[in-house]
């Protein structure tokens, strides 16, 4: 089957990459390997680290028009690379995530399938309205856009393929019945170069040191990521073991809507100041190595697509506290490979890290069985998975 992938990321091309971009980099060759003909276009969004014309026998095309733009102007232009790009290489088949809707004016005779992974709309609805309305006239024009364009390009789709039962569920709600037709393919990373890389990486020089449990919030600086939520919940574990420390491995969201690192710095309770660590962005093999070292990592986001930090975190050597009801569930099951805590609530974070950091043997316990189960998400399992599913859409 001979198809495009649209991206605006990728790991290894990209000096930003997230989630969405590592995973893409560990599907496309085995989507390759299993026979396909994939064409990648890669419109970046940052500057390029490295362009090779192909990647394990997949054609790469990479334009780099959009980083000599100011971020906030992209949009518009963005969408009308992707669609000179696609006529220009007479695209038949898309595949494509709907963050950004780089795809929402696609040609017509392009029979486009849209991955649900996680759209401006859905983070704008957790936010809530006071984040919203903290944002200039020119960021809430430009959002409303973005808004805009994902929709098109979900409405202009032949099908969906959703990394999760829950953002199927959001986005059938937000359709209102209009959805087109919606299937399920789990989220995966590359358990082995995770796990390689986590077994030798350094810990960043900033690690802190010393006998005690070190915990590591890991994740951007957001709201949705549940950052106030793991500052309140840190406050009562420093009151239970005085030589705990605190890790804030992640760089900042959008500041009108989220706490900067200079607000969270400014706003620590001055008895966390001297236990608390702020890493920013740091690259992948200083995470890994992060997760490996914590006493115990914690994703309490308010709502996730599918969370692929909680693969990342387990095929590290990390033991996962994580959150209910949302994409986790996908991966995760509570007191077997992680604890899962009710989002939004400090108070449950606090006491299951205490819990954690208190019992080796359930920490043992959780790491095992959570290494384990990460083996289910490779990416030649999605891979596979995802192939039945473009096959029989395009078919």
């Amino acid at each position: 089957m001979k198809f495009v992938i649209c991206l605006t990321e990728l790991a290894g091309f990209t000096s930003y990459t997230g989630g969405v971009g590592r995973r893409y980099a560990a599907t496309i060759p085995e989507l390759a390997r299993q026979g396909h003909d994939v064409t990648v276009v890669l419109v970046a969004d940052s500057a390029i680290v490295s362009a090779p014309a192909e990647i394990d026998g997949v054609t790469v095309v990479v334009n780099t028009d959009l980083v000599r733009l100011p971020w906030r102007l992209r949009s518009l232009p963005r969408v009308l690379l992707f669609r000179r790009i696609l006529s220009r290489i007479e695209a038949e088949n898309v595949y494509v995530p709907e963050w950004l809707g780089s795809c929402s004016f696609a040609p017509r005779n392009v029979n486009l399938v849209t991955n649900l992974v996680a759209s401006l709309g859905l983070i704008t609805e957790i936010a809530g309205p006071d984040a919203v309305a903290r944002r200039s006239a020119l960021k809430s024009w430009l959002d409303r856009f973005q808004i805009w364009c994902e929709d098109r390009q979900i409405r202009r789709s032949m099908a969906v393929i959703a990394c999760s039962s829950a953002i199927l569920d959001w986005n059938s709600k937000r359709f209102a019945g209009k959805l087109p037709d919606g299937r399920v393919v789990a989220n995966c990373i590359n358990v082995e170069r995770a796990s390689g890389i986590a077994r030798t990486a350094q810990v960043p020089h900033l690690w802190p040191t010393g006998p005690g449990p070190v915990v590591v919030f890991a994740g951007r600086v957001q709201l949705i990521k549940g950052i106030d939520v793991a500052m309140s919940a840190f406050r009562d574990v420093a009151a239970q073991f005085e030589d705990a420390r605190f890790v804030i491995a992640g760089g900042e969201g959008d500041t009108t809507i989220d706490p900067s690192l200079e607000q969270l710095q400014s706003e620590l309770d001055p008895s966390l100041r001297d236990r608390t660590v702020f890493l920013g962005q740091i690259d992948e093999e200083s995470l890994y190595a992060c997760m490996r070292e914590a006493t115990v990592v914690v994703c309490p986001s308010r709502w996730e697509a599918f969370g692929n930090i909680a693969l990342e975190v387990r095929a590290s050597g990390g033991v996962l506290i994580a959150t209910t009801g949302s994409g986790f569930s996908e991966s995760c099951d509570d007191m077997v490979d992680s604890l899962l805590v009710e989002p939004g609530n400090p108070e449950a974070l606090a006491a299951a890290i205490i819990r954690v950091v208190s019992d080796a043997t359930l920490r043992a316990r959780l790491l095992e069985d959570g290494r384990r189960r990460v083996d289910d998400f490779t990416a030649s399992t999605t891979a596979a998975r995802l192939s039945l599913q473009l096959e029989s859409i395009w078919n």
